[in-house]
């Protein structure tokens, strides 16, 4: 559970961030290219993606826990998408094989 908010929280920021002013954005990919061309729906869904992150973690854990590590995650989050996201590094294809692993840790570790 913890993994799908991880990635809910990051890809929302990373919405957010390929609609931003300031950042020296690269177009490389498709996924990238059409949120840059279409910024208003970008940024609802960052938000929506975000606030869904902020949501599933007071419903798993309360709702003081859930906010203090949603905060947590809001200083942490940031970081990682502001350092890899220039290096062009990670494709879907990996952000998808990170998912299904930590998934499949999470479940043989917790259950």
């Amino acid at each position: 559970m913890y993994s799908i908010i991880i990635i809910c929280y990051c890809i929302g920021f990373f919405h957010l961030y390929n609609t931003s002013l300031k950042a020296k954005l690269h177009s490389e990919g498709r996924y990238q290219s059409w949120l840059q061309e279409h910024k208003p729906l970008a940024t609802w869904s960052g938000l929506g993606l975000i606030g869904s992150s902020l949501l599933l973690w007071t419903l798993k854990d309360g709702i003081a826990l859930g906010i203090l590590g949603f905060l947590l995650l809001s200083m942490a989050g940031p970081i990682l998408v502001i350092s890899l996201a220039p290096l062009r590094y990670f494709r879907v294809k990996h952000i998808m094989i990170i998912l299904a692993f930590s998934l499949l840790s999470e479940l043989f570790i917790f259950y």
